[in-house]
């Protein structure tokens, strides 16, 4: 499915120069790995396409950077830790201010949940592995400080306040505090967009969705991020 957004998206601009996906990618190398998935309610567990990228039969010709939902072979991807998967494919990791491509990159992988009072590491099951934890939070908001805010605002789940019991607290304070210049966020599979103060937020659907699932920026170091 995300081969054919890109396509699309290239079709549109002609160069595709990086993709953030927000979460749930299910990097699933095999049984094994999908075994190891938070399912919750009405969500299939299954391995999915990620095998065939792997052994090339689906192309994604862009490079891809990708932090964790609450759907993910979370086992497989802590004990791997943050870089490159695959050729290509980039685990963000959990938390934390990267600069890719000139712009300054936050970002939080997972839900909130029981998990957040746990210490670093100490997520074992499935459940718990797919929540973040304060101390990574806190590690986001300090990197963001160091760089003086964020261009860019990468999280799984959406800042509260823009449906009624839906979205966290933890998530809008990143927004109002750091002010990126866009804020992209999945989770509910709804496409909406909304602003927050000087942010503007893109709340994506799924992927699967076709257009809904995903859209398209232009990086300008003055202007900061813009749809195009």
């Amino acid at each position: 499915m995300a081969a054919k957004a890109v396509e699309e998206a290239r079709k549109r601009l002609g160069t595709i120069d990086a993709v953030f996906c927000v979460g749930d990618m299910e990097a699933n190398r095999n049984a094994k790995d999908a075994a190891g998935v938070a399912t919750g309610a009405g969500h299939k567990r299954w391995v999915g396409e990620f095998p065939k990228v792997i052994a090339g039969s689906v192309a994604i010709d862009a490079p891809i950077w990708f932090i964790g939902g609450e759907h993910e072979p979370w086992a497989m991807l802590d004990a791997r830790g943050p870089g490159e998967l695959y050729p290509g494919f980039d685990f963000l990791g959990r938390a934390g201010v990267e600069k890719i491509l000139g712009m300054r990159v936050g970002f939080l992988s997972g839900v909130l949940s029981d998990s957040f009072a746990l210490e670093l590491g100490a997520r074992s099951g499935r459940d718990e592995r797919a929540g973040y934890v304060e101390a990574e939070l806190v590690a986001l908001h300090r990197g963001a400080e160091r760089l003086k805010g964020l261009d860019l605002l990468i999280t799984h789940d959406w800042p509260s306040g823009i449906i009624e019991n839906r979205g966290t607290e933890d998530v809008l304070d990143l927004v109002t505090r750091h002010r990126p210049s866009l804020h992209i966020c999945g989770h509910h599979h709804l496409r909406m967009t909304t602003t927050i103060g000087t942010t503007q937020v893109e709340m994506l659907g799924d992927v699967a969705s076709g257009r809904a699932g995903y859209e398209t920026f232009v990086f300008n170091p003055k202007r900061g991020v813009e749809r195009v």
